[in-house]
C-alpha cells in the first residue's frame, strides 16, 4: 500500500503547513499549504481528503521554482459529499431495503477513500523542470473554515475550556484540515495555532505533535497568541493531533504531563513512571525518535496516540490511595510511549504487516512491565495470555494474510506479542544469538538511518533481519505461527521404567507443529534435568534417560515432612531470605490440623506412593513457555502437589493448581487451602488456589470447599476494619469474597445461608476509617458478590442495604462511581432472578446526560436487558434519540451496538421462542446454517407485529445515512437485518409491460414469436381464415419473456445489440468508454457539470438487461451519445478526443454492416425461382421499421427453411461438390443474426471491377467469432454470396443461373509454423515438472493476447451458442492451471497437448482474423518458452529448492551416517575404498559442494549421486542400522523430490 498509493494518486505529498485560528465556540478558520511532487506527467486533477463539513473559500496554486516560477493563481475545485440523502422513489426505501443501504454505504465509503476534494491542475501546472529529469513541485493553498459548535463529530471536540482532536476511525483526520488521509502518505509538518491568550483567566496552551518552535503574541491582536510546532520526521496526518486548553504542565526530563486545572496532583502521580519507561526503552532498544513525549489528560476522550503526543482520558487519573487504577494507568501510558518507536515512527508496510508492528510494541511493553511489576507477574500474565490466545485461535485467520483487506485487530494484538515471545526463545535456544534483544535495536536503528524504506516494516524484512543475525532458517516457524492459524494440542503420557532407569514419554499432537519441546524432569533428589524433544511427527514415543541412580524413600503419609526437612537443610546452609519453602508450620500441630479438617492420603494411596520408589517427583512440559499450545498431561494428584510445593516458578504452581482441580479429594482441597495461607506463594497463585476451592463444594468431598473458604476468610480477615497495606492480602481477600459468592448448594442450587449472612455483614460493618487506601474497588467487589449470592436464592434481605449503598454513593461519590456501577448490575441480576419488579425507572435515571459516562453505559445495558427493543415504544424512541443526539459519541456508538446485542440476549434467555430443530442431519456447517435460519425466522416473527418500533428504527436508519458516523450506521443496519427480511433492489429504469394485438390462427400448439416481417407473406394459407377478435398479450415474467424485451424489443434487434456489445467491449478501441466516467478517478471534476446525460458501454448493457430499449436504433443513439459526450468535454487534439474518433469510426463501420445484414435478411421471400443478385455498387438501405407483429409458426415441415450463411470449406471438402444450402424460415433469421454478421465481417473481398468479375467465395462458417471483431467490409459486396431459394419449395435448385456472379474469396491465412529447433511438445516424454509448468502458464496468462483464453468459453456470455457443438474438447489456461494443481499430468507432453489444444480450438472455431491472430502471437510465446520448460538443465529456482532440500536432509536424524565423507581410519574400516572406489564415494556434504559449484547441470545427475551414496552404504554394510537408515533416507528423499516436482 505504501508503494502503490502515490502511483495511483499521481503525486506524493512532501510537506504540509496548517494555520488554524481556533475559537472555543466551535469555529476554526484555517489555511492548508500542501507541497506535492507530481509523479505522472498526465496528472490533471489532485484529489485530497476533506470533510463535507469544511467550507472551502478558495484554492490557489503556485509553483515557486528557481527557473520560470508560477505565481499563485486561483484554481477550480469541487468538494463532494458521497453520503447524499437516500433517493425518493417507487417502491420507497424502507427498513427492508437494508441491503441497498449497506451497498450504498460501502460505495460512498469507497468514494471517500478516493478523495472528496478535487483540484484541477491542468493548463501547464504539471511541467518538467528545466535541466532536470523531474516534474516541478506544486504548492496548493486551501483557505477554509469549519463550524462545529457543540455538535458531536468524529475527529475534533469543542468544550468551553478546551479543544482536542480524536482518532477513533480511519477517516477522522480530514475533519480539521484538507489532507491525504492515508497512513502510508507521510510528510513533514508545520503547525501554527492561533488561540485566545487566556481561557477563563488562565493562560492558554497548545499541545501538538512535533516540537514547539515559538510562542508569540499575535501581531494584529494582542488578545491572541500563536503557537508554532514543527514535525521534521515524515508523519501521516493520522498521527498528528493537538489539544488546546488552560492546561497545567508537569515536566520531568523529556516527559511533559498536561492536565486541566484541578487534576495536577493526580496527573503527576499517574505519569510518575513514564520517565522510567523512557529510560528503559531508550537503553534497551535505541534512541527515542522525538524530542519529548507529551501526555494530555482530557475528560471523555478515547486514547489517541500520535507523534510525540498521547491524548488520554482523565479516567486514568487516580489519587494515590487507589490501588487497581494505578496498575491500569501505568500499563496504558507506558504502551503509548512504546508505540512511539514502533507504531508511529515505524508503521506496517502493508495492512497484512500490522501484526509485526503491533506485536513489537506490545512485546517491548511487556518487557518493561516485567521490570516494573516483577518477573512473577510477567510470567503469570504470559501463561494466562497464552491460554486466552489458544481459546480464541479457533476458526481465525492467520495473523498475517498477504493481500488482505481486513484484519482482526483484537486477535492480532493478543497473538502477535506471544509469537514474538516464542520466536525470541527459539532464537536464543539455538545458541547463535541473544534473541530479539539484538534484532529489535537493529530495526529501530535502520529506521533512524533511512535503511528502512519509508520507515515501513514488513514481515519479510523482519524475518530477514532475524535470519541475518541468527543464521537460522525461520521459514517453518513463519509458516506455522505467522502465516498459519490454530494452535496445537498435546496429549502426553509418561511411564517410569525402573529396570532401564528411563522415562517413557508418549507425545501426540494435533494439528502437527514442528519444533523443539523442552521437558524438565525433577528426579528423586529434586534436581531438575532438561530434555529437548524434536517434534516432527504427530505421535512419537521418547525414551528419556534417568540420571539419579539410587533409590530413595518415597513420600510418607504426610507430604509436608520432606519439605520441612528441606527447610531445615536450607536454613542451615543459606541465608534466611534464600530459604523460602512453601510450608505452613501451624499445621504440624495435630489439634490445628483437626480444626482445619486437614485430610491425609488413604492407606491405598500411601501404598501406591511408596511403590513408586526411585521415580521422579514431577515433570514440567514446556517450562519456559515456548509454545502457544495446550498440554493435556495426566498424572496422579500427588505429583501435582509435589510440583506446587517444590517448584518456585509461578507458572509451575499455576499449572499444578489447574490440574489439582481435576481431583475432588479432601487431601487436594487441604493443600489448596494451605496455599492460600502460605504468604510465600505469589499472591496470584494464592488467588487461583482460592478460586479452585469452589470445585470442592460437593457431597463427595463433604462440602470441604465451603468449610475451607469460610475458615480461610475468618482466619485471615474476620470482621476486622479494612487494612489494605498488604497488597497481596488485599487481592486475596477480594478473591475469597468472590469465591464464596460462587458456592452453591448442590441440592437446591442456591447459595448457602451462612455465605449470604457473611457477605451482608461485611457490607453493613465495612469500616475504612483507619485504612490509608480507598475501598471503592473493594465495595464494588462486595456488592457484586452479594448480587451473585442473593440472586441465586429466595432471600430478599439485601435490598435495603444495596439501596443505601447506592444512595450514599450519590452523596459521597466513590472513585469513578464504582459502587453505583456494581449496584446497577446487582439490581439487574435481581430483576432477572424475579426478586424485583422489572421497573426501568432506576436505570433510566442513570442514563441521563450529565452522569459519569461509564455509569451511563452500564445503565443503558441494564435498561436494554430489562426492556429489549420493541417491548416499550417510549423507551425505544428514547434509545434511538440517544443514538442520534447524545453529547457523547462513545455513548451513541455503544447504545447503537447494544440494540442488536439486546435482541440476541433476549433470544438467549428465552424471551423469544424458537422452534426446536428436531433431528437435524448433515455436517456441522449445514446444521449450524439451519439453526441460524430458525433463529432468524423466530426473531423476524417476534418483531413482525411491532410496526411502531420498526418505523422508528427505519427513520433513524435513513437519517443516519447522512448524519451519523460509520459505527452507528452499521449497528443500525445490523438491527434491521435481524428483525426484517430484505427486498430486492430495483434495477435502474421502469419495468413496463406491453399489450400487443394478436391474430390467433386455429393451428395446433402454435409457437409465438415477435418478428419484423408480415405474417401474410409467409403463411398465405392463413389469409383466407376469418380474423378473430383482437386480444391482448401481456409480456410478463410468468410468460418467461426476457427482461431485455419488456418494451417490445424484437428478437432480431436484441441479437444485433448483444453481438455489437460483445464486439465493442472486446475491442481495445472501446477501453475509455466501457465504464462510466468517475470525476475523481478519471481526473474530471467538472464532468457532470458539462455533460448532462452521461453514457458508456456498461450503462448501455444495463439498459438492455433492464428492458429500456425499444429498438436497435435506441442503442445506436446511445453509442453516438458516447461519442458526442467525448467531443463535448475534450478539446480537439487531446488523446481522449482522438480515442473518440477511432471509436466512432469503428462503431459506424460495424453498425452499417449490422443494418445491411438485418435489412437483407428481413426482405420477404421472392416467388420467382431465379434469385436476383444484389447490386454491389450501392449498399442496401434499411427500410423503415415496421410495427412489431406476432408471427404464428406452424409445424416446421410446412415452412421452407431459409438458407444459412455461406461457410468456408475445409480441405477435405474442397473437392466434393455440395448442393446449395437450404433456406431457413424468416422466423429463424434473428436466431442466426450474430452468425450472419460475423460471416459478413469475415468475408474480406477484393474490390470488384466491371471488366473482371470477382472470384467465387468460400462458404462462411456458421460459428460466431468470439468477442473481438475482425476487419469489416461493405455489406453490399457480400449480399450475393448466397443464392435465395424459391419460396414455394423447400428444396434448393441444383444449378446456379449464369446471371449470378460468384462471391469474392477471402484472402487465405497461413498458420505460423514452430521453429525447427524446438524440442518435442506433445510427444515429449519428460516427467511432469509442476513448477516449470506453472511458470509457463503464468507467462502465457500475463500476455495481453491471452485475454480470450484465460477462462472456459461460455456459449451464452460469449455469444457463440454453437461452440460446444463443434468443439468437443474445450480447453483454456484456467483449466490447465487447475489440472496442474490436481496433479493431472504425468508427462510434459500431456501438458503441451492441452496448451496446443487451446490454440487448435480457436482456429477450428474461428476463421482467420483478429482472434486467430491473437492465438498465433500467443503460440509464438509458447514456442519461445517451451525449450526452457523442458530443458534438462537445472533452473535457478530448482537449484535453490534443491539446496534447501539438502540442508534439510543434513538436519534430519536419519542422515547422520551420510553427512560427511567416510573416514576409513577414524571409523576403523581401512578396507572401505577397496570395496567402494574412491571416485564413487559420495556424501551429502560433497553433493552440496558440487551443487554450490554448479557441477550438476540436471536434476537427474544429482539424484544419481544421492542414489549412489545410498547404494554404497548398502553394498558395504549389507544389513544393519546403516542400511536401514539408507533405506529410510532414500524414501524420504524420493518423497521430498516428488513434492518439488
Amino acid at each position: 500500500m505504501a508503494e502503490d498509493g502515490p502511483l495511483q494518486r499521481g503525486f506524493t505529498l512532501q510537506h504540509q503547513r496548517v494555520v488554524l485560528d481556533i475559537d472555543l465556540s466551535g469555529v476554526i478558520k484555517g489555511s492548508a499549504y500542501l507541497t506535492i511532487d507530481p509523479r505522472n506527467p498526465s496528472l490533471r486533477t489532485v484529489h485530497l481528503h476533506a470533510s463535507h463539513l469544511l467550507d472551502i473559500h478558495q484554492v490557489t496554486l503556485a509553483s515557486p521554482t528557481n527557473v520560470n516560477p508560477l505565481l499563485p493563481t486561483p484554481a477550480s475545485y469541487a468538494l463532494t459529499n458521497p453520503f447524499q440523502p437516500l433517493p425518493t422513489r417507487e417502491p420507497p426505501i424502507d427498513l427492508r431495503s437494508h441491503p441497498e443501504i449497506k451497498r450504498k454505504t460501502w460505495s460512498a465509503m469507497s468514494e471517500q477513500d478516493e478523495g472528496e476534494l478535487a483540484i484541477s491542475v491542468s493548463g501547464g501546472w504539471v511541467r518538467l523542470l528545466e535541466g532536470e529529469a523531474r516534474l516541478a513541485p506544486i504548492e496548493i493553498r486551501i483557505d477554509y473554515s469549519l463550524v462545529v459548535g457543540r455538535d458531536v463529530v468524529d475527529g475534533i471536540v469543542f468544550h468551553d475550556d478546551h479543544v482536542f482532536t480524536t482518532s477513533t476511525t480511519y477517516d477522522s483526520a480530514r475533519i480539521w484540515t484538507p489532507c491525504v488521509d492515508n497512513l502510508w502518505e507521510r510528510c513533514t509538518w508545520e503547525l501554527d495555532f492561533i488561540v485566545p491568550k487566556t481561557i477563563h483567566d488562565v493562560a492558554a496552551l497548545v499541545v501538538s505533535s512535533g516540537e514547539l518552535q515559538e510562542q508569540v503574541t499575535h501581531p494584529h491582536n494582542p488578545n491572541k497568541v500563536i503557537f508554532s510546532y514543527l514535525q521534521t520526521i515524515p508523519t501521516s496526518v493520522q498521527h498528528v493531533a493537538f489539544a488546546v486548553g488552560a492546561f497545567q504542565l508537569y515536566a520531568h526530563d523529556r516527559i511533559l504531563i498536561f492536565c486541566l486545572p484541578g487534576d495536577y496532583e493526580e496527573a503527576v502521580a499517574a505519569g510518575s513512571t513514564l520517565h522510567k519507561a523512557l529510560s528503559f526503552f531508550s537503553t534497551e532498544f535505541g534512541t527515542y525518535p522525538y524530542q519529548d513525549f507529551k501526555a494530555v489528560f482530557i475528560p471523555d476522550t478515547p486514547v489517541t496516540i500520535s507523534a510525540a503526543l498521547a491524548i488520554v482520558p482523565t479516567t486514568l487519573l487516580h489519587p494515590p490511595n487507589v490501588i487497581e487504577q494505578a496498575i491500569t494507568t501505568r500499563e496504558t501510558l507506558s504502551l503509548c510511549l512504546a508505540q512511539q518507536w514502533v507504531g508511529i515512527n515505524i508503521i506496517p508496510r502493508t495492512l497484512s504487516d500490522t501484526w509485526i508492528v503491533n506485536g513489537l510494541a506490545l512485546y517491548i511493553h511487556s518487557l518493561f512491565l516485567r521490570l516494573l511489576f516483577g518477573n512473577n507477574e510477567y510470567r503469570f500474565r504470559l501463561r494466562r495470555d497464552i491460554e486466552r490466545c489458544v481459546r480464541q485461535d479457533i476458526g481465525k485467520d492467520p495473523i498475517c494474510v498477504p493481500g488482505t483487506l481486513a484484519i482482526d485487530t483484537p486477535f492480532i494484538n493478543a497473538k502477535s506479542p506471544l509469537v514474538l515471545h516464542i520466536l525470541d526463545k527459539h532464537l536464543a535456544k539455538a545458541g547463535t544469538s541473544l534473541g530479539l534483544s539484538r534484532v529489535i535495536p537493529r530495526i529501530f536503528l535502520a529506521a533512524f538511518s533511512d535503511e528502512l524504506s519509508g520507515n515501513t516494516l514488513s514481515t519479510q524484512y523482519f524475518f530477514r533481519a532475524c535470519r541475518k543475525l541468527s543464521s537460522m532458517d525461520l521459514s517453518t516457524f513463519a509458516d506455522q505461527w505467522v502465516y498459519g492459524s490454530r494452535c496445537p494440542h498435546f496429549r502426553i503420557t509418561s511411564n517410569f521404567i525402573r529396570k532401564k532407569f528411563t522415562v517413557e514419554l508418549n507425545v501426540t499432537q494435533t494439528p502437527l507443529f514442528e519444533g523443539s519441546l523442552t521437558v524438565r524432569i525433577h528426579e528423586a533428589d529434586g534436581a531438575p534435568f532438561e530434555h529437548v524433544l524434536d517434534i516432527k511427527q504427530p505421535s512419537k514415543t521418547f525414551n528419556l534417560p534417568f540420571n539419579t541412580k539410587y533409590k530413595r524413600t518415597r513420600r510418607s503419609g504426610r507430604i509436608a515432612a520432606r519439605f520441612n526437612q528441606l527447610q531445615e537443610d536450607l536454613a542451615a546452609d543459606e541465608p534466611e531470605s534464600m530459604a523460602e519453602v512453601f510450608a505452613y508450620p501451624p499445621w504440624d500441630d495435630d489439634e490445628v490440623r483437626a480444626e482445619w479438617r486437614v485430610a491425609d492420603w488413604s492407606d491405598e494411596n500411601a501404598t501406591a506412593m511408596l511403590g513408586e520408589v526411585g521415580g521422579y517427583e514431577w515433570i514440567r512440559i514446556d517450562p519456559e513457555l515456548e509454545w502457544l499450545a495446550t498440554f493435556e498431561f495426566v498424572e496422579k494428584p500427588w505429583y501435582w502437589i509435589s510440583q506446587l510445593q517444590g517448584d518456585r516458578d509461578v507458572v509451575a504452581q499455576f499449572e499444578a493448581i489447574q490440574n489439582m482441580r481435576l481431583y475432588a479429594t479432601p487431601v487436594v482441597a487441604s493443600e489448596l487451602a494451605k496455599t492460600v495461607l502460605v504468604k510465600n506463594y505469589y499472591y496470584r497463585v494464592r488467588m487461583e488456589a482460592a478460586r479452585a476451592l469452589v470445585t470442592y463444594n460437593t457431597s463427595e468431598c463433604d462440602y470441604i470447599g465451603l468449610f475451607l473458604l469460610l475458615k480461610l476468610f475468618d482466619d485471615l480477615y474476620g470482621s476486622r476494619p479494612n487494612d489494605f497495606s498488604s497488597f497481596p492480602d488485599y487481592f486475596v481477600k477480594k478473591t475469597l469474597i468472590t469465591a464464596l459468592a460462587e458456592l452453591r448448594d448442590p441440592t437446591t442450587r442456591t447459595t448457602w445461608p451462612q455465605v449470604r449472612e457473611l457477605l451482608l455483614n461485611l457490607l453493613r460493618s465495612n469500616d475504612n476509617t483507619t485504612n490509608q487506601y480507598a475501598d471503592s474497588h473493594y465495595l464494588a467487589t462486595l456488592i457484586t458478590a452479594i448480587g451473585n449470592a442473593f440472586s441465586a436464592s429466595d432471600d430478599d434481605s439485601a435490598r435495603g442495604d444495596l439501596d443505601r449503598a447506592m444512595t450514599m454513593d450519590r452523596l459521597v461519590p466513590s472513585y469513578h462511581n464504582l459502587v453505583t456501577q456494581a449496584g446497577l448490575q446487582t439490581h439487574l441480576k435481581m430483576i432477572l432472578a424475579g426478586q424485583r419488579t422489572n421497573d426501568p425507572k432506576l436505570f433510566l435515571a442513570y442514563t441521563r446526560d450529565g452522569n459519569f459516562n461509564p455509569v451511563r453505559i452500564i445503565a443503558f445495558d441494564c435498561l436494554l436487558l430489562c426492556r429489549p427493543p420493541g417491548r416499550s415504544m417510549s423507551i425505544a424512541r428514547y434509545l434511538l434519540d440517544v443514538v442520534r443526539t447524545d453529547s457523547s459519541l462513545g455513548v451513541r456508538r455503544h447504545v447503537a451496538k447494544a440494540l442488536s446485542e439486546a435482541i440476541l440476549m433476549s433470544l438467549a434467555i428465552g424471551e423469544v421462542f424458537t422452534q426446536p430443530p428436531g433431528v437435524v442431519e448433515g455436517d456441522e456447517a449445514e446444521v449450524a446454517e439451519r439453526q441460524n435460519l430458525l433463529i432468524v425466522k423466530a426473531l423476524r416473527k417476534e418483531f413482525a407485529p411491532r410496526a411502531d418500533f420498526k418505523q422508528s428504527l427505519q427513520a433513524s436508519l435513513i437519517s443516519s445515512f447522512t448524519d451519523a458516523d460509520h459505527d452507528v450506521r452499521f449497528a443500525l443496519l445490523k438491527v434491521a437485518e435481524m428483525i426484517t427480511s430484505s427486498q430486492v433492489e430495483p434495477l435502474p429504469g421502469n419495468l413496463i409491460t406491453i399489450q400487443t394485438p394478436v391474430e390467433t390462427p386455429s393451428l395446433p400448439t402454435p409457437r409465438i414469436r415477435i418478428s419484423m416481417g408480415d405474417a401474410k407473406e409467409y403463411f398465405p394459407t392463413m389469409i383466407s381464415a376469418p380474423p378473430p377478435a383482437p386480444v391482448k398479450l401481456t409480456l410478463s415474467a410468468n410468460k418467461k419473456v426476457p427482461k431485455s424485451q419488456t418494451k417490445g424489443l424484437p428478437d432480431s434487434d436484441l441479437a444485433a445489440i448483444n453481438v455489437a456489445l460483445v464486439k465493442l467491449r472486446a475491442d481495445k478501441r472501446s477501453t475509455p468508454f466501457r465504464h462510466p466516467v468517475d470525476p475523481v478517478r478519471d481526473h474530471a471534476p467538472d464532468y457532470n457539470v458539462v455533460i448532462k446525460v452521461p453514457m458508456d458501454l456498461s450503462t448501455a448493457a444495463a439498459k438492455l438487461e433492464s428492458g429500456m430499449y425499444t429498438s436497435r436504433q435506441d442503442f445506436a443513439a446511445d453509442m453516438r451519445l458516447i461519442v458526442s459526450n467525448c467531443y463535448a468535454y475534450n478539446k480537439k487534439g487531446d488523446p481522449m478526443f482522438k480515442a473518440g474518433q477511432v471509436f466512432e469510426a469503428f462503431f459506424n463501420n460495424m453498425w452499417n454492416k449490422t443494418e445491411a445484414t438485418l435489412s437483407s435478411a428481413m426482405q420477404p421471400p421472392i416467388s420467382v425461382p431465379p434469385p436476383i443478385p444484389a447490386v454491389a455498387a450501392t449498399p442496401p438501405v434499411a427500410p423503415p421499421r415496421p410495427q412489431p407483429k406476432l408471427i404464428i409458426r406452424p409445424p416446421s415441415e410446412s415452412v421452407p427453411p431459409m438458407a444459412p450463411p455461406p461457410v468456408p470449406l475445409r480441405k477435405a471438402e474442397k473437392e466434393k461438390p455440395k448442393p446449395p444450402p437450404k433456406r431457413k424460415s424468416h422466423g429463424e433469421v434473428d436466431a442466426i443474426l450474430g452468425e450472419e454478421l460475423d460471416a459478413i465481417e469475415r468475408t474480406q473481398p477484393r474490390p470488384a471491377s466491371p471488366e473482371k468479375p470477382p472470384k467465387k467465395a468460400k462458404p462462411v462458417s456458421e460459428k460466431p467469432a468470439i468477442k473481438i471483431p475482425p476487419p469489416v467490409v461493405p455489406p453490399a459486396k457480400v449480399a450475393a454470396a448466397a443464392p435465395k431459394a424459391p419460396a414455394t419449395t423447400p428444396k434448393a435448385p441444383t444449378a446456379t443461373p449464369k446471371a449470378l456472379p460468384p462471391a469474392p474469396v477471402p484472402v487465405p491465412s497461413t498458420r505460423p509454423r514452430p521453429p525447427s529447433d524446438i524440442p518435442p511438445t506433445v510427444q515429449n516424454t519428460m516427467s511432469f515438472k509442476s513448477r516449470r509448468a506453472k511458470g509457463l502458464i503464468a507467462t502465457l496468462s500475463k500476455d495481453s493476447r491471452a485475454i480470450l483464453f484465460l477462462h472456459p468459453v461460455d456459449p451464452i456470455r460469449d455469444g457463440c451458442p454453437t461452440y460446444l457443438d463443434e468443439i468437443k474438447e474445450p480447453m483454456d489456461f484456467g483449466t490447465i492451471s487447475t489440472r496442474i494443481d490436481a496433479k493431472h499430468y504425468k508427462t510434459m507432453g500431456q501438458f503441451a497437448y492441452d496448451i496446443e489444444l487451446v490454440f487448435n480450438n480457436c482456429r477450428q472455431f474461428n476463421p482467420p482474423g483478429e482472434i486467430t491472430a491473437l492465438a498465433d502471437g500467443l503460440e509464438a510465446v509458447y514456442w519461445k518458452e517451451w525449450p526452457k520448460a523442458v530443458s534438462p538443465k537445472m533452473t535457478g529456482d530448482e537449484k535453490k529448492a534443491t539446496m534447501s532440500l539438502i540442508n534439510r536432509a543434513l538436519k534430519e536424524p536419519i542422515s547422520l551416517f551420510f553427512r560427511e565423507a567416510v573416514d576409513p581410519v577414524a571409523l576403523g574400516i581401512p578396507q572401505y575404498f577397496d570395496i567402494i572406489p574412491k571416485e564413487d564415494a559420495r556424501d551429502l556434504s560433497l553433493i552440496k559442494n558440487k551443487l554450490n559449484s554448479s557441477q550438476y547441470s540436471t536434476m537427474h545427475q544429482l539424484d544419481e549421486d544421492v542414489e549412489l551414496m545410498l547404494e554404497n552404504a548398502r553394498i558395504f554394510n549389507g544389513e544393519g542400522p546403516v542400511v536401514d537408515a539408507a533405506n529410510v533416507l532414500g524414501k524420504w528423499w524420493t518423497e521430498q523430490r516428488g513434492k518439488m516436482e
